[in-house]
């Protein structure tokens, strides 16, 4: 399967997720580094999305929390518009 980027998956801890963010390949290799360190401390972050903005995520109110590889078909917050 095709991929496009990288994506942030969050599950709330109200059980409303989960919850897809494009992220930025950088913000991504962050995350990799420092992903369970957020998600122990409850840290609240800016996180970069791969359409140039940004998403505040509070890691205190999540279950869990992962990166994987974004299929193109998969609809996620920060994602870059459609361009035909």
């Amino acid at each position: 399967m095709s991929t496009s980027g990288q994506a942030l998956i969050l599950h709330p801890v109200n059980g409303g997720g989960p919850l897809t963010i494009a992220v930025s390949e950088e913000a991504a290799q962050e995350l990799r580094t420092g992903l369970v360190e957020l998600v122990r401390n409850g840290a609240t972050e800016v996180v970069p999305t791969q359409d140039g903005g940004e998403v505040v995520v509070n890691f205190a109110q999540l279950v869990t929390a992962h990166l994987s590889a974004l299929g193109r078909g998969t609809a996620a917050y920060g994602r870059p518009a459609k361009t035909d």
